[in-house]
Parts: structure tokens; sequence; C-alpha cells
């Protein structure tokens, strides 16, 4: 029955119009080019994550439980990672390194590879296998996040 329900819940996401392959991935994992993998990560994860809204919540402000283990997705919207991941980019521009992108580039690492500012996330984060497209196509959404 769970299966049946999932299935209807992702034909009524894929059914409703996205306005940008962003959005589309933030709230399915699914691209205008098909699925998103999960690359590493829990298998449950795997399983059940289905884009980043699930655990990051529809407006990107985070506080969503995956299951029993209390483990919340974080605030994800952009003026909040620029915050953040800002002031590491001047801690490592005084220590002389440069990081071409700027925070953008931070945001992907976090995707695919799973780091933050400076430290590795938690591995509920599931590391994403996404196209460079697709990763400034997230990016664009989540700056249109309040």
């Amino acid at each position: 029955m769970k299966i049946i329900s999932y299935c209807m819940f992702i034909l009524l996401l894929t059914a409703c119009g996205f306005s940008s392959n962003g959005e589309r991935i933030f709230f399915t994992a699914t691209s205008k080019n098909g699925t998103i993998a999960i690359k590493e990560g829990p298998p449950m994860m795997k399983q059940a994550v289905k884009g980043c809204a699930h655990c990051h919540g529809r407006e990107g402000k985070g506080g969503h439980a995956l299951d029993a283990t209390g483990i919340k997705g974080s605030d994800i919207r952009y003026k909040t990672l620029a915050l953040k991941y800002g002031g590491y980019l001047s801690f490592l521009e005084g220590k002389g390194e440069n990081i071409p992108g700027g925070v953008d580039t931070l945001i992907k690492r976090a995707i695919i590879d799973g780091e933050g500012p400076g430290y590795k996330l938690n591995i509920a984060m599931p590391r994403w296998a996404m196209t460079e497209e697709d990763l400034n196509d997230v990016i664009e959404y989540l700056k249109t996040l309040k």
C-alpha cells in the first residue's frame, strides 16, 4: 500500500508544473534529464529521500526529521548558506586560498561530496550524482527561497 501511495505522490508531483529545473530537482530529485541518483549515503536514504524538500522542507528552512533518528535537515536557503559559507571563504582568503566560484562552489561541494565549510556533513546528507547544469539550476532555485 505504501508503494502505491508513494507512486501516486510522485505522479502528482511530476504532473505539477515546476517553474524551473532547479525547482523540479528540489522537490523530486528528478531533473529535466531524468532521476538524480544518490551516489553515497545510508541505504535508507537512497530509498527514502526524493529531493531536497524531503528533509529541508518546502521552503528550504529545514527542521524536518527524516525518521525516528531525529536527524533534521538544516536551513539551505541561499541567503543562509551565503552567510555561513561566506565567513568560511573569508577565512580561507585570509590564509591565501582562493575558491573560484565562491559560495556557489562550496554549496556544490556540500551537495555532491558532503563537505561543509571546513568539515564533513553528517552522513544523513546524501551525496548526489548531479551534473554541473543541475547543480547550477538547484543553486538558482535556492536563491528564490525567502
